[in-house]
């Protein structure tokens, strides 16, 4: 139950801070008399912040984060998130290694995240 309560939160936040930066793009900057504070509002409200916040945002997969699977919260492919995507497939592999049939193409994800089997009772590296 808590991993659920976390991954939501972790959604949750990521919109917070996409929502409270596109809010303070709207503040008319030059009313604010504090340097600091102006100086922050800038930082919190800048177009790279907003960008990054909205691309995580877009590779989150929320209906994982509603159930706590932290295995598909990041939604991967080999272009975007190839270290998470190796990750996983080091995961399944993993899993994979004491069943018969292998569900996917094992020889692409040794090339792709260039890392070595083990043997069979080993543990990965």
């Amino acid at each position: 139950m808590l991993a659920i309560h976390h991954t939501v939160q972790f959604v949750a936040v990521v919109q917070a801070i996409l929502l409270a930066a596109r809010q303070l793009q709207q503040l008319v900057i030059e009313d604010v008399h504090s340097s600091l504070l102006r100086n922050l509002i800038q930082t919190a409200a800048s177009s790279s912040l907003i960008s990054c916040s909205a691309k995580l945002l877009a590779t989150l997969n929320k209906e994982a984060a509603d159930k706590g699977d932290l295995l598909n919260l990041i939604l991967v492919d080999d272009d975007q998130f190839s270290e998470v995507c190796c990750s996983l497939a080091g995961i399944n592999l993993h899993f994979f290694m004491h069943v018969s049939e292998v569900p996917f193409d094992v020889t692409y994800i040794i090339k792709k995240c260039s890392f070595r089997l083990p043997k069979r009772g080993q543990k990965f590296k």
